[in-house]
C-alpha cells in the first residue's frame, strides 16, 4: 500500500460520521492506524534503501609510504591509487537482484496487509453480529415490558392470573440476562478492534457502518479461481522466486574474473618513477558451492510458489462451496424476515384470545431463537465471502 493511500485513510476517519461506510471501507481505516501494519511499513522503506545499496560500485584505494634514510641520503617515498573492479556483468546483476528484493519486500507488506485486513473484517462482522444481536432482544425486552402493562391490568380485572404475570417476570429475567451477555460480547469485539486501530478509540468507524445486508453476490467459480493469481501470498511467493533467480544469476556473475588496475610514483635514490599495475583474481576457492546453493535456492522457491498456488485453489474452491451452502440455508429465513412481523402476528392472536400467554411466549421464543440463527448465518456468510476475495485480489 503507498503511502499516500494510508494518508488518504487516516484523513478519511475524520469524515465517517458524515457517510454510511461499508465493513471494507471501516477496515480500510483501522487498517491504516495498525501497529503491525504501520511497522511493517516503517521497515518495508529502511529494507528498500539499504537492497539499493548492493549495486553500489568499490571506491579507489590511495596509500602511500616514508621512508627515512641514513644522514646523508635522501629519503624515499611513494604514492599510489588503485580500483578493483568484478567482472562488469556483476554490478547489473546486483541491480536487478536490488530490485527484486524490493518487489519482495512490497508484496511481503502486501500479504500482512491482507492478513490484518482480513482479521479486522472478521471482529468486524462479530461487532456487527452483537449489534444485531443487541437491537432484536432490546426489541423483545420492550415489547416484555410493554406485555407486562397490559398484563399488570388485567390481572386486577380478573382476566389474567398472577401465574401470567409471574411468567411475565421470568421472560423480563431471561431477557436481561441475554442482553448483558451480549452487550459482553459486543464491548469484547470493540475491544479488539480498538486494540487492531493502534490502541485509538474507533467507535466513530463502528457506528457508521451501514447496518443492512448488501450482500455481494456470488460469481461463477471460474471468476475466483482466475483470480488465484493476484492472491497475496502467491504474489509473495513469485516475488520470493524471482529474487532467488536474480540471486542465482549474482553468483554466476561473481565466478567471472575481477580485476584490479593501478599507478603508482615512487622517489628513490633522486629519481622520480612511475609505473602501473594490474592484477587479475579468479575466485577458484571462494564461489565453491555457491551455484548449487543458489540454484537449490530457485527450485525450493519454485516448488513453494507451486504449493501456494494449489493450496489457495483448495481454499477457494471450498469457500465457494460453503458460500453455496449458506445462500442455499439463507433462502427461506430471507423471504420469512423480510416479509413477515411475525412477533405483531403473535401479540394480535394472543390479544384476540386465540392463543394463551403460554404458546405466545413459547412461539415468540422460537421465532425469536430463529432470528438469532438467522442472524449468525448471515455473518458467517459475510465472513466466508471476505475470506474468498481476500484469496483472489491484491486488494479486496
Amino acid at each position: 500500500m503507498r503511502i499516500n493511500t494510508i494518508l488518504a485513510l487516516v484523513a478519511a476517519t475524520a469524515t465517517l460520521q458524515v457517510f454510511a461506510i461499508s465493513p471494507g471501507e471501516a477496515a480500510d481505516a483501522i487498517l491504516s492506524r495498525n501497529g503491525d501494519f504501520i511497522a511493517a511499513f516503517t521497515s518495508l522503506n529502511a529494507a528498500n534503501l539499504d537492497a539499493k545499496t548492493m549495486a553500489n560500485i568499490p571506491d579507489p584505494e590511495i596509500e602511500g609510504g616514508y621512508k627515512f634514510a641514513p644522514a646523508g641520503e635522501d629519503n624515499r617515498w611513494d604514492i599510489g591509487i588503485s580500483y578493483s573492479m568484478e567482472w562488469p556483468g556483476v554490478y547489473g546483476a546486483r541491480r536487478n537482484m536490488a530490485k527484486a528484493m524490493e518487489n519482495g519486500n512490497n508484496t511481503e507488506l502486501n500479504a500482512l496487509a491482507a492478513a490484518l485486513r482480513l482479521e479486522i473484517l472478521e471482529r468486524i462482522e462479530e461487532y456487527l453480529l452483537a449489534d444485531r444481536k443487541m437491537s432484536l432482544m432490546s426489541s423483545m425486552a420492550s415489547a416484555t415490558d410493554s406485555l407486562r402493562l397490559v398484563t399488570e391490568k388485567a390481572v386486577r380485572g380478573g382476566q389474567m392470573s398472577r401465574i401470567d404475570l409471574a411468567k411475565i417476570s421470568l421472560e423480563q429475567g431471561r431477557l436481561k440476562t441475554l442482553l448483558a451477555s451480549a452487550q459482553n460480547d459486543l464491548d469484547r469485539a470493540e475491544g479488539e478492534l480498538q486494540a487492531l486501530n493502534g490502541g485509538y478509540d474507533c467507535k466513530a468507524i463502528l457506528e457508521t457502518i451501514d447496518r443492512k445486508d448488501n450482500r455481494q453476490a456470488l460469481l461463477p467459480e471460474k471468476h475466483y479461481l482466475e483470480g488465484v493469481e493476484n492472491n497475496p501470498e502467491f504474489l509473495k511467493s513469485m516475488a520470493e522466486f524471482m529474487s532467488a533467480q536474480r540471486s542465482e544469476n549474482v553468483v554466476k556473475a561473481e565466478a567471472l574474473p575481477s580485476l584490479k588496475v593501478g599507478y603508482s610514483h615512487d622517489f628513490e635514490d633522486g629519481m622520480h618513477f612511475n609505473g602501473a599495475s594490474l592484477g587479475v583474481s579468479v575466485p577458484i576457492f571462494s564461489n565453491r558451492g555457491k551455484a548449487k546453493a543458489a540454484k537449490a535456492a530457485v527450485a525450493a522457491a519454485e516448488q513453494k510458489m507451486v504449493l501456494v498456488t494449489d493450496r489457495t485453489e483448495a481454499q477457494v474452491k471450498s469457500l465457494y462451496r460453503q458460500l453455496g451452502e449458506l445462500d442455499e440455508s439463507l433462502k427461506t429465513p430471507d423471504e420469512i424476515f423480510s416479509t413477515t412481523d411475525y412477533p405483531t402476528l403473535l401479540l394480535k392472536a394472543l390479544k384476540g384470545g386465540e392463543i394463551s400467554l403460554t404458546e405466545y411466549l413459547q412461539e415468540r421464543n422460537w421465532f425469536f431463537e430463529s432470528h438469532l440463527d438467522y442472524l449468525e448465518l448471515q455473518t458467517r456468510r459475510a465472513i466466508a465471502m471476505h475470506s474468498l476475495q481476500s484469496l483472489t485480489s491484491p486488494r479486496p
